[in-house]
């Protein structure tokens, strides 16, 4: 179920972000910082992801990085943004973003994105949202 969560892209599928102005998450804080950059890409990625939901993979634009932990990335590969698909295929939830300096996550960002993903997973139900939406 989502939790507290501000939908950023609605199509065959719903982009959230975890986190809302008065919930200041750290992708949300992330992103607010980092916006402007991403922006015009993060549309262009969305578009490509939303004609095959869930089987939509791109090496540089959107992959698998572990087990159900989708990978968005952007600007000459630096930023990062970790995503699930939740609770179902017709939901996309961005929990984590870093900006990244080498090849491979750091694991100091693969801990964080793990700590931050159980967290939106133990975060109460607050969104009010009906089955299926």
């Amino acid at each position: 179920m989502l939790t507290i969560a501000e939908k950023v892209h609605e199509g065959s599928f719903t982009l959230w972000i975890y986190g809302t102005e008065s919930y200041k998450t750290q992708v949300y804080q992330f992103l607010l910082e980092h916006l402007e950059i991403i922006q015009k890409r993060l549309e262009v990625v969305i578009r490509q992801i939303d004609s095959a939901p869930i089987s939509y993979s791109h090496e540089h634009n959107f992959k698998l990085l572990e087990d159900k932990v989708w990978e968005f990335k952007f600007v000459s590969q630096r930023i990062r943004l970790a995503s699930i698909w939740d609770p179902k295929p017709k939901h996309l939830v961005v929990f984590y973003g870093f900006e990244k300096k080498s090849q491979k996550w750091p694991k100091v960002h693969l801990e964080n994105m793990r700590t931050q993903l159980a967290r939106y997973r133990n975060e109460p139900k607050r969104m009010g949202l009906k089955e299926g939406e």
